[in-house]
């Protein structure tokens, strides 16, 4: 279902080496997605604030929001993408980038 064996795609679009039978094929690529993960939680943890509790309301909220998720959906999706090779979650993550 994952179809991680399948290095045709990746082999050519990138030039990090896959370290095949390891928990992170490709460490440099995965663990870079550390900081869409922590800009999305900035992002999204501020239009949280900014919706809920402050006193200042902005026409950006949803907008930010819409971004915050999106860069949380590009982090996902590029671990699995770059971490262990799951074709599913190449779509996602060239979908997610643009």
């Amino acid at each position: 279902v994952w179809e991680t064996e399948n290095n045709a795609c990746y082999d050519d679009m990138f030039c990090e080496p896959s370290r095949k039978d390891r928990l992170i094929r490709r460490p440099g690529n995965t663990l870079s997605n550390f900081f869409y993960l922590f800009s999305a939680m900035v992002v999204l943890t501020s239009s949280y604030s900014r919706a809920f509790i402050s006193e200042e309301k902005t026409s950006f909220i949803l907008s930010d929001a819409t971004f915050g998720t999106m860069m949380l959906i590009l982090s996902i999706s590029s671990t699995v993408w770059h971490g262990c090779n799951a074709m599913w979650s190449h779509g996602v993550d060239l979908w997610s980038m643009d």
